[in-house]
């Protein structure tokens, strides 16, 4: 069961204004901005939990009562807008930037890194903090668990199945079928590491400038012993089969690995990572040890040894023997 939506706050916002959109007309404004809504039954539950006082003026600055609950409830920014509200809103016009900024959210991105990426590679100048601002509003993931993020997702497609629009639900076999390559349910599915964001980065057709080949071959190594694993423990139907279908394809990446990485490459590689940790001050001088109290002369203190002394060098000769 999906219990909330990323964008809750959205949602409240949209049913306080004072037009009193019913929720076929919400949900019809989140379809087209492709905001999850749950279902009518979300928005019913959000409704009763909703309590304005009357009479309610949330745009009137001076209505202190409706000012103080929109503040409570935490839709005050979309009701008074800013210059961060604006950049969120046109995130929402931008397809490819919203696209862009949930699957790096996903990903467990910073704000930060997310805004640098947007201006690199959409050519959008934006600040961490309107990013920080829509994620709050309009893709709250911590307001779900994984498994529901992943339904989440997965729900989408299935609204334009659904749709009571003819037109709309033709489109459902070509949108099932582009749904596999959605860099949200890529990064919904694979656990957060630099190899999943670059596929997801990949699947929203950015190529990367830099790529270790043999990096992302051990990678998927890994993925792949994991699977066998679990194929072995379930034991389901044509589990087997799965099996071995790995057991081939991880003899082939390994065969692959062989020809990229050159043993002794690979050992100069861990070699030039070591380093030798070496202390950056000077050694403290003798007198500073020793407080002055020290000497250059090599006798014992308190006498001489007669070089014709006795001593076989086993037995201790005391001073002045």
């Amino acid at each position: 069961m999906i219990r909330r939506s990323p964008a809750e706050l959205y949602l409240k916002y949209l049913l306080l204004v004072p037009t009193k959109h019913d929720n076929k007309r919400v949900m019809e404004i989140c379809s087209h901005q492709q905001i999850d809504t749950v279902g009518s039954w979300y928005l019913d539950k959000l409704r009763g939990q909703l309590h304005p006082p009357k009479p309610f003026r949330p745009r009137d600055v001076d209505h202190a009562p409706s000012q103080r609950y929109i503040m409570l409830e935490g839709v005050h920014r979309l009701f008074h807008f800013d210059d961060t509200m604006e950049a969120c809103v046109r995130f929402l016009e931008k397809p490819r930037i919203k696209e862009f900024i949930e699957s790096m959210a996903l990903l467990g991105a910073p704000a930060s890194a997310i805004a640098q990426g947007i201006q690199a590679r959409h050519n959008h100048r934006c600040k961490a903090r309107d990013i920080e601002r829509f994620l709050k509003f309009f893709w709250d993931i911590n307001l779900l668990d994984s498994t529901e993020m992943r339904a989440i997702i997965e729900m989408r497609k299935y609204a334009v199945e659904q749709s009571d629009i003819s037109e709309i639900r033709d489109q459902y076999q070509a949108v099932k079928q582009a749904f596999w390559s959605d860099p949200r349910r890529i990064a919904a599915d694979l656990p957060s590491s630099p190899v999943t964001a670059l596929i997801a980065q990949m699947k929203m057709g950015l190529m990367p400038s830099k790529l270790d080949t043999a990096r992302v071959l051990q990678s998927a190594m890994q993925v792949m012993s994991v699977r066998v694993l679990e194929m072995a423990i379930n034991n389901g139907p044509k589990d087997s089969m799965k099996v071995a279908d790995y057991a081939n394809a991880m003899r082939a990446v390994r065969e692959t690995l062989e020809g990229i990485v050159k043993p002794d490459e690979e050992l100069q590689k861990q070699l030039r990572s070591i380093s030798l940790r070496t202390d950056s001050y000077s050694p403290p001088m003798l007198h500073v040890l020793s407080g002055g109290r020290h000497t250059a002369e090599l006798a014992p203190l308190g006498g001489t040894i007669d070089a014709t002394d006795n001593y076989d060098g086993d037995q201790p000769v005391e001073a002045g023997e």
